[in-house]
This record gives C-alpha cells, sequence and structure tokens, in this order.
C-alpha cells in the first residue's frame, strides 16, 4: 500500500511542477497576463490539468513500471528515481523557460521551428540576442533546483518507510502502470486529447497559458510536416503563375446581388457527411431528403459544388477560411497555423455580429476548439452543455436536441438588435449512423443505416427551419446548409471519385432577393467564404486568398479542387480528372482530354502545399 501511495505522490509531483511552470508563464508575460480578471487565471490552471495530467503520465510511465519489476530489497530503485527525474526535471525546466521567451517574441508556445536554428548555432545566437538572458537562466536555476530539492527529501522520507514486499504484488503495479493510459490519452472519451482540451476562452492568450508547452513540443515533434513540400512539379514562379491566371476569371453579368437586406443574421448549418448522392434535387437517391428538396425551391441551391477534402477537420477549415485541404494532413491540427488563416467568424464579429457554434459532439475533436476559438466564436456550445439523457449518441447529442437548442438561444439572446453569425455542425450522420428513431432499423446494411442517418438529419433540419420561419428575426436571416464532405456511400464511390466529393449548399432565408434558383457553376467548399461576405458587403480583415465569390465567376472558366490521401483531384465545366502523388499519374480521366488542366490540378495542389508549410 505504501507503495501505490508513493507513486500517486510522485504523480502529483509531476502535475505540480507544470501548475508551477504556469505560474511562472503568466509573471513572465504579465503584460498581457494583467488584462485576465481572476475568475480567468483560476479556470486556464482548471482548463490546463488534462494536458498537465496527460504529460505527467508519461513522465511517469518507467517509476511505474520499474517499480512493479525491480528488486524491492535493494537500493536500485531509488538510486535509479533520482537519476531519472533530475534529468527530466533538466529538460522540463529547459523546455519551460524556452517556452518563455518563445511565446513574448512569436506569440506562439514552443514548436519544431525553433528547433530548426539549431542546425545553424550562428543564426540561433542572432535570435536569441534580445533575450533578457540572465533573467531566463535565473529562473532556470531556481526552478530547477527548488524542485528537485523537494524532490529530494520527498523520496528519502518517503522511501525509507517502505518495506520490501512479495514479487506476487507485480502485477498489482503492472495494472497501476497501465492505468496511466487513461490521463495520457486525457480520459475515456472517444477521441485522445489534445490542444483543445486546454481551450476555454475567446481570450488567446488565456487558452495559450493554459497549454502545457511540454505536451505542445512533443505533440509538434510528432505530428510535423517536413519543410520539404512533396509535391513540386513546377518552380515556384509558374506554380504561382498559373494559380493566380485561375483566379481572374470574371463574368460579365452584374445582376449578382443575391441578399436584400443589409447586415442580416446568417445562420451557417454544415451537414456531416452530406454528399449530393442522397439528395433528390441534386440528382441522387429519391425521397432520402424530402424536407431539403422542397426548401431548395425557396431559396438558391447550388447544384455543382464540390468538397476541398474528405474529412470533418478538413472541411470545416474549407468553409470558415476559404483555405483547401491537403492530400497528407490537415492545417487544424496545428493551431500556431490556424491563427494565420482568415475566418468568417472573426470578419463577422469585427462587424458588430453576435458569434456561437453549435456540436453536439466533443468540440476537442481534431483540434476543432483551438481553430474555433482563434477564429473568434464568443460561445462554443459541445457535449457537455447537454444532459445526460440527450447525449444518447456514440458521439454525443442527436442532431434535433441540438438543432432545438440553438433554436431556444436564438429566440433568448440578449442585444436581440445586434445581427448573429451562428454556426452549427451535425453528427447523427456520421458512422456508425446512430439515430432516434422509434422503429430502429434491425440486421440493416451499413448503406441502409447511412440512408436513414440522413432521413433523420433532414427531417430535423426541415423542422428546425419551419420553426425559425415563424420568429421575428427569419426576415432578416440568411440561412447555409453545406457539407463538410462528401461519403462512399451510397454506391461505394472510390476514394478519388469525383461524385464522393460532390456536396449540397443551400442559401434559404428572408433575407434573399430570389428564390427557386439554381447555380449551376462548378465552385469550390472554399468559395463559399468569399462569396458570403462579398453579398454581405464586408471588406475581410485578411484576404481569403483561395476563396472566389461564385456571383461573379464566368461559369465557362469555373472550377473546383479536393484532395483525398495523397492525391488530389479537379474539376472544371467540361472535365474531370485525379491524380495519384505516389504513383505520380492520372488515376482518373473524363470528358475532353486537357493536359492545361492537368498541369493547373498539379499546380494548385503545390502551392496550396506550401502555403501550409508557409504558415
Amino acid at each position: 500500500m505504501r507503495k501505490i501511495l508513493f507513486l500517486l505522490q510522485y504523480y502529483a509531483f509531476t502535475i505540480l511542477f507544470f501548475v508551477v511552470a504556469k505560474a511562472i508563464f503568466l509573471l513572465y508575460l504579465h503584460a498581457q497576463a494583467d488584462a485576465l480578471d481572476v475568475r480567468t487565471i483560476g479556470q486556464l490552471f482548471w482548463y490546463g490539468l488534462r494536458l498537465d495530467a496527460s504529460f505527467a503520465a508519461y513522465w511517469c510511465m518507467l517509476p511505474f513500471l520499474l517499480i512493479a519489476v525491480t528488486d524491492y530489497t535493494g537500493q536500485f530503485y531509488p538510486k535509479f528515481l533520482k537519476i531519472y527525474t533530475g534529468i527530466i526535471l533538466f529538460l522540463m525546466t529547459l523546455i519551460v523557460v524556452a517556452d518563455l521567451e518563445i511565446y513574448r517574441e512569436w506569440g506562439s508556445h514552443l514548436n519544431a521551428t525553433p528547433l530548426l536554428y539549431l542546425a545553424s548555432p550562428r543564426e540561433a545566437l542572432a535570435a536569441s540576442g534580445n533575450a533578457p538572458m540572465l533573467l531566463l537562466v535565473s529562473i532556470f536555476v531556481v526552478f530547477f533546483g527548488v524542485f528537485y530539492w523537494l524532490f529530494s527529501r520527498w523520496l528519502v522520507w518517503s522511501w525509507d518507510k517502505i518495506k520490501p514486499s512479495s514479487w506476487k504484488f507485480a502485477p498489482v503495479f503492472l495494472l497501476l502502470t497501465a492505468m496511466l493510459i487513461i490521463p495520457m490519452r486525457g480520459g475515456l472519451q472517444l477521441i485522445p486529447i489534445n490542444q483543445s482540451a486546454s481551450y476555454f476562452s475567446a481570450n488567446r492568450f488565456a487558452n495559450q497559458a493554459a497549454v502545457n508547452a511540454a505536451w505542445n513540443l512533443m505533440h509538434a515533434l510528432t505530428h510535423r510536416a517536413s519543410k520539404q513540400n512533396p509535391y513540386t512539379f513546377f518552380s515556384d514562379n509558374v506554380a504561382a503563375q498559373r494559380v493566380k491566371n485561375l483566379y481572374q476569371n470574371k463574368s460579365k453579368n452584374t445582376n449578382n446581388q443575391w441578399i436584400k437586406v443589409k447586415n442580416p443574421n446568417v445562420l451557417l448549418i454544415v451537414w456531416e457527411s452530406a454528399t449530393a448522392k442522397v439528395f433528390g434535387s441534386l440528382g441522387g437517391e429519391k425521397g432520402i431528403t424530402p424536407q431539403f428538396d422542397s426548401l431548395a425551391k425557396q431559396g438558391i441551391l447550388f447544384s455543382n459544388c464540390y468538397a476541398s477534402g474528405d474529412r470533418s477537420d478538413k472541411g470545416l477549415v474549407s468553409i470558415l477560411s476559404g483555405f483547401p485541404a491537403q492530400p497528407t494532413t490537415s492545417i487544424i491540427s496545428y493551431p500556431d497555423k490556424t491563427r494565420h488563416l482568415p475566418h468568417l467568424c472573426a470578419d463577422l464579429r469585427k462587424e458588430g455580429y453576435q458569434t456561437a457554434f453549435y456540436y453536439g459532439g466533443e468540440p476537442e475533436f481534431a483540434n476543432m476548439r483551438s481553430y474555433f476559438f482563434n477564429g473568434g466564436f464568443e460561445k462554443i456550445i459541445g457535449k457537455n452543455d447537454f444532459s445526460a439523457k440527450d447525449c444518447n449518441s456514440k458521439w454525443g447529442a442527436h442532431d434535433h436536441i441540438v438543432l432545438n437548442k440553438m433554436l431556444a438561444d436564438l429566440n433568448q439572446r440578449p442585444n436581440a438588435d445586434k445581427p448573429f453569425f451562428y454556426t452549427l455542425f451535425t453528427l447523427s450522420s456520421h458512422e456508425p449512423f446512430e439515430v432516434p428513431d422509434e422503429k430502429p432499423l434491425t440486421n440493416a446494411s451499413e448503406e441502409q443505416l447511412f440512408l436513414n442517418a440522413h432521413r433523420y438529419t433532414d427531417r430535423s433540419i426541415g423542422a428546425f427551419v419551419a420553426q425559425a420561419q415563424k420568429q421575428d428575426w427569419w426576415k432578416n436571416t440568411v440561412v447555409v446548409i453545406i457539407a463538410d464532405h462528401g461519403h462512399r456511400l451510397p454506391h461505394e464511390s472510390p476514394n478519388h471519385a469525383p461524385e464522393k466529393f460532390t456536396i449540397p449548399m443551400l442559401w434559404l432565408g428572408g433575407a434573399l432577393a430570389v428564390q427557386d434558383t439554381v447555380i449551376q457553376t462548378v465552385c469550390n467548399q472554399t468559395d463559399l467564404a468569399a462569396t458570403l461576405l462579398q453579398q454581405l458587403h464586408v471588406q475581410p480583415q485578411k484576404p481569403y486568398a483561395w476563396s472566389q465569390n461564385i456571383a461573379t465567376l464566368a461559369p465557362e472558366n469555373a472550377f473546383a479542387f479536393y484532395a483525398f490521401n495523397d492525391g488530389a483531384g479537379w474539376i472544371r465545366p467540361d472535365s474531370r480528372r485525379a491524380w495519384d502523388n505516389v504513383g505520380k499519374s492520372l488515376i482518373f480521366e473524363m470528358g475532353t482530354p486537357d493536359t492545361a488542366a492537368t498541369a493547373n490540378l498539379k499546380a494548385y495542389e503545390q502551392r496550396v502545399f506550401q502555403e501550409f508549410l508557409d504558415k
């Protein structure tokens, strides 16, 4: 029992180290910390505990394991623990202290980028020229010295009270070691922990202060992308010029104002896995989405819209930031990169819009939470905001529950005279396609479950819109329904197939100047941002370089790009093609053969990935 208590005390010691590190971070960056109130400071310590406990579990893994297999009668273990803890403490203190100046200088935590300087010592010294070295060294010496002294005193005091025990207790300690996996992954939830677990505030500094610096560095090193662009088909200048030429496409049509209200409310509904193959109004399966198909006659339906990627994390960035998907990674995994992206929420919030994001699952999924806070959402509603009885899906709360909550919040929001930008991301049509039907399907195929899930989401959205149309704010509202990505189902589309990436986009609402309109121009998910902002006459704070205003596109020159696992596709009005980066060849081509289109696909992919690397 004393050995178990000993290990738990050691684990608590490692967590305490990181808690004190946060306090040092706040003191060192007091100019920014002074803007935080006492409640926010308390919250950043609280929300940061999960990442602290996660990295502490990695730290404790070897000591926990060795106590189960070492000779209990000898002095090997205390000697080992003293050396091991000294080394880890030294490294952790070094990371914490280096992170202080890195953050002060760059506004982001220590990641893989500063380590590149170590290959060039001269540049490294130059980069650190303005750092207060004496202060940093003093912090290092005191921080390391105090904690190593505390550890040494505790070790002598605790270990002397422990009596040798039998080998039969080894399985107990092995089990205790295995249980460290729980804090390592942040708990028993569906997805492992990431930086988003520490995000809780609209204040970026508060979120960053809550992040564990050592955990952040570990994540950056294990997930970092090479600085070498693997998709280099042309010189940078040639690729850039090709892409620039693609964005010179303007129509002579001047009748392109679709919104009749100044500063309308904007309601964005992102439909999970909504492939065009299940929408009758888009030429897909009949009878699956009758509500959407009926609503399509009340608004503007985009019949040739394509998702930029094949995952939610890629789709959300494409929608909200107008940034295309990458074939082998996702920019949302890198908070230091996403903060440089433009964001619809940030631009509309600047115009006085109230902002909120609704999701029935865990906002930490795929690091979404950090991206949403970086984008400026004032309120993020997630799984923990719903009662346990309503979280009866594997992912969390079902769509009708979340839609009803958003409707209630919209009707009770303060400052109702201000416009709002609310975004809702559905989840019930995600695998395993669970829906709260009165008569659940039995012995159904995966495809039947998939279609049934979309029936349910369609029904939920239809009911929401029917209620929303009765509200006073509807006449001043634009509703945009769009998918995060398509799906292989139904009909098992190949991973690279264009039909897998064809998605719905529908604009509705009392603020629209046109109804029962179909836009057949080829367009991308990424084009929503520029189109919406120009319809609203909002000047963005950062350029949406990859987004086009669909209303002003010349249809004959329009295009769409999509990325799949180490490959990319290209859509033109008269042709479709897909490129395999591994095989370095076209794996699909339909329509007019066009070497220029293939070259544009390659140039586009090259420039997208280069910008990802440069962020």
